[in-house]
């Protein structure tokens, strides 16, 4: 397993000090990254069904779930699921 000393994700800096990364060299993800894994937007319905096709078979889709719970992922598609949040929370109905 490689020790990065800088993870290897051009949103780097946007990470909290002392989470590891090192799970993100054996992402499924990787194998494709024309795909908008951490846009701010939601991917039109046929992407994200790919999106969660390959996370699905995601060697490391326990570590990715528990990455982006940890970073406090508000953006993106981690272990097959849209971390978007919304800028103005809902209202009750």
């Amino acid at each position: 397993m490689s020790r990065h000393t800088t993870p290897p994700v051009p949103w780097h800096w946007m990470l909290p000090e002392g989470l590891d990364w090192d799970w993100m060299d054996r992402a499924a993800c990787a194998t494709a990254p024309q795909l908008p894994w951490t846009t701010h937007t939601t991917p039109p319905p046929r992407t994200r069904e790919v999106m969660r096709q390959i996370c699905a078979g995601c060697p490391v889709f326990d570590e990715c779930d528990r990455f982006a719970d940890a970073s406090g992922a508000t953006a993106g598609v981690w272990a097959g699921r849209s971390r978007l949040r919304s800028a103005t929370p809902r209202r009750a109905a």
